[in-house]
């Protein structure tokens, strides 16, 4: 009986082909990280409870809207700490950004305002956008418009925040922080450039600003 010689091109052709297939099944891990696009939820404007409409979890918000309009929360004690300007276009000088960050927990709600004239309401509904993110979560120094966590994005300590490009409110879960920050700030509406303040563990940042950065001190 014939038999088959399994020749060294033959194992090289086979050990390639695994290669090829590893690095597509990566590189394809590595995109549904960061983008999630299968569980992409749309919402109209409305009010949502988390756990229902949507599941908890952390996602990217944007819409395609041009017209823009507001996202925010309320959780159980109906207290907001979401309040932004979300637009398909970034203006820094009414503080639209065109996306936001943001962890929604099970329970709280979310409320959807996306301004559209009736005329374009009955050509194509706006719809706001939610895409789930399980990037790797690390310490770092420019953070985009969103809620970050002290601890997981942000290593705790004494920092110098300033804003880098758009305007808006600056806050903190515990009620220590409530402040106005633009790059260009107007001091007669309480604005400015840089705040300083101690971050500690477990604290949670909420930035209406398009970019802030941190600038550790001792």
């Amino acid at each position: 009986m014939p038999t088959h010689k399994i020749t060294k091109k033959h194992r090289n052709i086979f050990l390639l082909f695994l290669v090829l297939i590893t690095i597509i099944l990566f590189f394809n891990g590595i995109k549904n990280n960061i983008s999630g696009s299968k569980d992409v939820v749309e919402l109209a404007n409305g009010t949502y409870k988390v756990g229902s409409a949507i599941k908890a979890g952390r996602y990217i918000v944007t819409t395609e809207n041009v017209d823009g309009g507001n996202l925010f929360n309320s959780d159980n004690d109906e207290t907001s700490l979401i309040n932004v300007i979300l637009g398909k276009y970034v203006n820094n000088d009414l503080g639209t950004v065109d996306s936001y960050t943001v962890t929604l927990k099970k329970g709280e709600k979310i409320t959807l305002t996306q301004y559209q004239n009736d005329e374009k309401k009955e050509k194509s509904p706006v719809t706001t956008k939610f895409s789930p993110t399980n990037a790797k979560r690390k310490y770092q120094t420019k953070l985009s418009a969103g809620s970050w966590v002290v601890g997981k994005d942000i290593k705790p300590g004494k920092y110098v925040i300033y804003a880098n490009e758009g305007r808006g409110l600056l806050i903190n879960n515990n009620g220590s922080l409530n402040q106005n920050l633009s790059k260009d700030a107007q001091p007669d509406i309480d604005e400015v450039t840089k705040i300083t303040t101690r971050l500690y563990r477990g604290e949670v940042l909420y930035s209406n600003l398009k970019s802030i950065t941190l600038k550790k001190i001792n």
